[in-house]
């Protein structure tokens, strides 16, 4: 293995041809981690890429379980009956948190019995806001570590929309920071970046359809995280730059909280036949209006509607700025130099710095270490857009590390994802803790059955997420 230390960036290293796909065992909680958990799993099926395990689904409410198609029966376990009624939770994460107790010798149980000596990591999954997921993550994560030792545990988190009740934003205020504590590294991906509204009476939209197309992209972006290491080149025919497991848990290593971006293009299909065709339909220099065009044709999606970001650390100014130069460096960037007649994965790369393109708001330039993966044909992929595509990244980002690799894939579709690895505490969190700190102060005035004990979500007023 040669390392180019200016860059970072693993050059010329080959995966062999017996390599295995890292694996992974999921331990689901609530509606939204089960249902993540089961896409998942039919996605794995249907790419036949196989990165799982085991799973196991755990959820207050039964009819939850039973609506998930690709999760073994005698992995489905409801909790706390006698409490809900099988029904589930009523949302608030206190309700559930005396139950985790009890249900600590199971998660013990399948911890021990479910991690394999071929486990590369465990994943947890679950939504802050809900009161089963907020409530089980964090202690189900620290029960885990406990019995699998040096195994990393990472949390696969889902912040609750803005606009959603008060009480999920209380319950995300408080998990966040036991999950992130308890965890070798958060993953967020946050409801508000999905650009979704809320059912209504008015429509005829309901949870299901809502976030059903979101939790395909979460599971989607997850699985090509966890199966980049995979031995391609059996497969395609090429030697390249691939990455392995090593790096993905050397990446998010960092500890604390990170954010994913992913962007995708759809590849022209030639309209005549042998070479000459294909390169009349793909030979083009990609030009500022084509680059726009790949901004906005996201996987999810068709098209992206741009947001509006809150109060970053820097002045809208600022914003207003790096936006003026990302337009500039799309089309000055070093890596056009290289790039071949028709769009290859490092045209999406400056895309990956564009605040709706990440899997939360925050600084998309943040993050101590970061992994960007380059997915395409095998023809489109090659070790000097990698090294290129690295050199950008440290120009461009606050990196300390960068690692780039390919990630060969018979589609037509060429695509960057990239883990932005120990954000800090953004924005965001910050806006939801102080939210949290105003609900709270709204239920203690009001005349309820409630004691200050059972909302007081926080240690301290002032408490923020751990730092890194």
């Amino acid at each position: 293995i040669s390392v180019c230390l200016k860059c970072a960036v693993y050059c010329s290293k080959y995966t062999p041809l017996n390599a295995i796909t890292m694996k992974v065992t999921i331990f689901a909680f609530g509606r939204t981690g089960c249902r993540i958990a089961d896409k998942l799993k039919e996605y794995e099926i249907h790419q036949k890429e196989s990165i799982i395990n085991d799973i196991v689904a755990y959820d207050t409410a039964s009819k939850q379980l039973t609506t998930l198609d690709h999760i073994n029966d005698e992995d489905k376990q409801v909790f706390a009956t006698d409490e809900f009624d099988k029904k589930g939770s009523p949302g608030f994460i206190n309700d559930v948190v005396p139950h985790m107790k009890k249900l600590r010798g199971h998660i013990m149980q399948n911890a021990h019995g479910l991690s394999r000596v071929d486990d590369n990591a465990i994943l947890v999954i679950g939504s802050l806001g809900g009161g089963t997921g907020s409530a089980a993550m964090p202690r189900a994560s620290k029960i885990i570590r406990q019995a699998v030792g040096n195994t990393p545990v990472y949390g696969i988190a889902i912040l609750p929309h803005s606009s959603e009740t008060g009480v999920y934003t209380l319950n995300a205020a408080k998990s966040i920071q036991s999950l992130s504590r308890e965890t070798d590294n958060v993953i967020l991906f946050d409801n508000d970046n999905f650009n979704i509204s809320l059912p209504s009476k008015y429509t005829n939209k309901t949870l299901d359809n809502t976030y059903g197309e979101i939790n395909n992209h979460i599971a989607r972006q997850i699985h090509i995280i966890f199966s980049a290491d995979e031995s391609k080149r059996g497969k395609h025919g090429l030697e390249t730059t691939l990455i392995d497991t090593a790096d993905i848990i050397n990446t998010l290593g960092t500890g604390g909280l990170s954010t994913l971006s992913y962007n995708s293009y759809e590849i022209p299909k030639a309209a005549k036949g042998g070479v000459v065709g294909f390169l009349h339909e793909m030979g083009h220099s990609v030009s500022t209006a084509t680059k726009e065009k790949l901004h906005s044709i996201r996987e999810f999606g068709e098209s992206t509607t741009s947001k509006a970001t809150d109060n970053e650390e820097s002045n809208p100014n600022e914003d207003n700025e790096t936006s003026m130069q990302l337009d500039s460096d799309v089309e000055t960037t070093d890596i056009s130099q290289y790039q071949r007649e028709w769009a290859v994965p490092s045209d999406l790369l400056p895309y990956s710095l564009h605040r709706e393109n990440l899997s939360m708001d925050c600084n998309p330039k943040d993050g101590v270490k970061r992994l960007c993966l380059l997915i395409g044909p095998a023809k489109q992929l090659s070790t000097q857009q990698c090294t290129e595509s690295s050199k950008w990244i440290q120009k461009n980002t606050n990196a300390d590390e960068t690692i780039v690799g390919n990630y060969p894939k018979r589609a037509n579709k060429i695509a960057v994802l990239t883990i932005n690895s120990g954000v800090g505490i953004p924005q965001r969190l910050r806006s939801q803790q102080q939210e949290a700190l105003n609900v709270r102060r709204e239920i203690l005035n009001e005349d309820r059955k409630i004691t200050a004990k059972s909302v007081d979500v926080f240690d301290e007023l002032e408490a923020v997420v751990p730092a890194i």
